[in-house]
Order: C-alpha cells, then sequence, then structure tokens
C-alpha cells in the first residue's frame, strides 16, 4: 500500500515539474508580448504628436496672421489713405 503511495507522489511531482516548464514559457511569451505592447503605445504616441503639429503650425500662423491684420487695420486708422 506504501508503495502505491510513493509512486502517486512521484507522478504528482513529475506533472507539477512539467507545469512549471509551461509556466516559464508562458511568462516568457507573457514578457515578449508586453513588450511589444509598448512598444506599440509610444510608436502610437509618436504618430499622434506627428498629427498634431500641424494644428500647431496651423494655430500659430492663424494667430500671427490675426496680428498682422490687427497691426495693419490700426496703421490704416493712423495713417488714413488721403
Amino acid at each position: 500500500m506504501e508503495r502505491n503511495y510513493d509512486e502517486l507522489i512521484s507522478d504528482i511531482l513529475i506533472q507539477l515539474d512539467v507545469i512549471e516548464r509551461r509556466m516559464e514559457k508562458v511568462d516568457t511569451r507573457l514578457n515578449l508580448t508586453i513588450k511589444r505592447v509598448v512598444r506599440i503605445e509610444s510608436q502610437i504616441e509618436s504618430m499622434s504628436k506627428k498629427q498634431d503639429q500641424p494644428f500647431i503650425a496651423f494655430q500659430k500662423f492663424t494667430a500671427m496672421q490675426s496680428n498682422l491684420n490687427k497691426y495693419f487695420l490700426d496703421y490704416m486708422d493712423k495713417n488714413p489713405i488721403k
């Protein structure tokens, strides 16, 4: 009877070892997946910043154009055409 328990325990230990090896593979795959996700997120952020740059440049241009128009109108008010 005791022999069976020893065999059972050894089988359980072998199965545990196999499970641990599989879990190590899963851990490495999970780490690689996390690294990929982080890299993709950083790429998305950089693309988003690149897409925002023309909009920001347009806003600056519009503000500059508005100031130029204001200065021109002020100049025309002070120096009317005769």
